[in-house]
């Protein structure tokens, strides 16, 4: 007998979505829907122009394996986004024109990125606070649309902006159930659901900096022409229903010698609630603690909103987090966290 008396053969099996499809079935649209109308090829191009600080232009335009790029049913990339930043013009601490990203206070009314989890970085679990900016990447839903300003008034920052911008959704009799965030458009199904919803958002924030304290009060509007109606679950009872949803909240940063103290508390029109209060401490330099609670409700669901969470969603949670750092030799970091 051999060694090995028994011989595996290894290939490549085409995915599902990339199997042949006849041009007639694409046009006449039979057949399978799922299969994909371009190639398994990524393309994305990008360009940047920087003067100094104070100007910032860029385009970006995108094609996700399996979308067509250039066909029957789609010309062209299939994702287009334009952006102007403009920085210390006179009073205009910023002024943002095309797609452009709006952060403010710990991320319970606005923060369209990603959300702060639990990781190796134990003492990272407040957002980055960074107001009206440029979005310059290849994300097709966490984004605004339209333009924005901030300005300077002596210990005031006041920002307001506007987005007019078409989401993806499954479109019948004037509702939808889901919002497809993903960017996909590659087979004819994903296609019926591109930019069929028209989202309007206004919003706006006020910010006090004085020494060691921060305080911000934050207020967003959001306006659909089509209802956005779940199919009810056990897991979606209390998300959004509706057209229309306006949410407001306080936030708060304290710096009292050796303790740092942050939070947020954020309201919906519904009168759900969504909280999270929290604080930094340094007793000696080789040590760094943090402690968080956070509490959302079940009703509490906004659009945009992404802050410290077990899940993605800001929503039905109600926890107390405890981290610390120690650095007790040179190039050594012992970190470690609970979460209840």
């Amino acid at each position: 007998s051999t060694l090995f008396p028994y011989t595996t053969l290894f290939r490549s099996e085409t995915k599902e979505g990339y199997q042949f499809l006849p041009e007639e079935d694409v046009n006449a649209n039979q057949s399978n829907a799922n299969n994909y109308l371009g190639n398994d090829l990524y393309n994305s191009i990008r360009y940047d122009y920087h003067y100094k600080d104070r100007i910032q232009l860029g385009l970006t335009a995108e094609k996700d394996a399996g979308e067509q790029f250039w066909g029957t049913s789609h010309k062209g990339y299939d994702f287009y986004s334009f952006h102007a930043q403009f920085n210390g013009f006179g009073k205009f601490k910023t002024i943002v024109v095309g797609d452009f990203r709006a952060n403010f206070g710990q991320g319970l009314v606005l923060h369209p990125e990603f959300g702060m989890g639990k990781s190796s970085y134990v003492l990272n679990v407040t957002p980055h606070n960074s107001g009206l900016k440029k979005f310059s990447s290849n994300d097709e839903y966490n984004f605004f649309r339209g333009g924005g300003a901030t300005v300077r008034l002596g210990k005031f920052d006041l920002s307001a902006f506007y987005s007019n911008k078409m989401i993806d959704g499954d479109t019948i009799n004037g509702s939808f159930s889901t919002i497809n965030k993903t960017g996909y458009h590659r087979t004819l199904d994903e296609l019926k659901k591109k930019q069929t919803v028209k989202q309007q958002i206004v919003g706006g924030n006020v910010t006090y900096t004085n020494m060691n304290l921060q305080v911000g009060l934050t207020a967003v509007h959001t306006e659909l022409d089509n209802s956005l109606i779940p199919d009810k679950s056990v897991y979606n009872y209390f998300y959004f229903s509706g057209r229309k949803q306006t949410t407001g909240g306080v936030f708060y940063r304290y710096r009292l010698k050796k303790l740092n103290l942050f939070g947020e508390t954020a309201l919906t029109e519904n009168g759900a609630i969504a909280t999270m209060n929290g604080c930094y401490f340094s007793p000696m330099s080789q040590v760094s603690l943090v402690v968080l609670h956070r509490y959302y409700s079940p009703e509490y669901d906004t659009f945009y909103a992404s802050s410290f969470s077990e899940t993605s969603r800001i929503n039905n949670e109600n926890g107390l987090y405890l981290g610390a750092e120690v650095r007790p030799f040179r190039k050594w970091r012992f970190a470690g966290y609970a979460d209840s």
